[in-house]
């Protein structure tokens, strides 16, 4: 296999004009191993993740001192609180990575089979809510916590979507009464039906 490697190096580099170097079968041993590349790029993904599961004020302290390498007082004054809640927010977050990485997750069936909902509206006056459902994040929000009450974290799991971009339309949905919070949990607000479901 080397050969055959070293003589299509070869023949391309004669095509080009370029230097050509032999090929060395003895593949030097250092930490950059197959192995180790893979396992650096498994908790790489693995930090990704439970970084995505975050929620904000805890990802943006993490983001501000590890990724934007910001002073404590610098973060203090972006995210206007005291020096000592961003030290708990980066050492409770360090935490919640590590348990986290830990840990296996499993994204639910929403993440590759998104569900679409149709909003039927009965009442007086304008139909507000239907601006709030037209879109896929807002409708399977919805769907994730029908059956169940679900934190942030366990509603990105379900829907596949990273906290991040849940967060303004959760707030939105509570705000319009079609979603419920209770504690740090949420619960839909509105009867969904089954397409399945049919008169007799």
């Amino acid at each position: 296999m080397w050969s055959v490697a070293r003589n299509v190096y070869k023949n391309w580099c004669k095509k080009k004009g370029k230097y050509f170097y032999e090929l060395d079968e003895q593949l030097p041993e250092n930490d950059d191993s197959i192995e180790v590349l893979l396992e650096k790029n498994t908790e790489l993904s693995l930090l990704r993740r439970e970084l995505s599961l975050l929620s904000e004020k805890y990802r943006k302290a993490t983001v501000f001192y590890y990724f934007e390498g910001l002073s404590v007082p610098k973060i203090s004054a972006k995210m206007n609180v005291s020096e000592s809640m961003v030290k708990y927010l980066v050492f409770k977050s360090r935490k919640l990575l590590k348990e986290g990485m830990e840990m296996d997750r499993n994204y639910g069936e929403q993440s590759y089979n998104p569900k679409s909902l149709m909003l039927l509206y009965w009442g007086n006056g304008p139909n507000n809510y239907y601006d709030l459902c037209k879109r896929k994040i807002p409708q399977n929000i919805l769907m994730a916590c029908y059956n169940d009450a679900l934190t942030v974290e366990e509603i990105s799991l379900q829907t596949g979507v990273p906290v991040a971009y849940l967060e303004d339309d959760i707030v939105i949905l509570v705000e319009n009464d079609v979603l419920m919070r209770k504690g740090n949990r949420y619960l839909t607000n509105v009867v969904i039906l089954q397409k399945n479901l049919h008169k007799k």
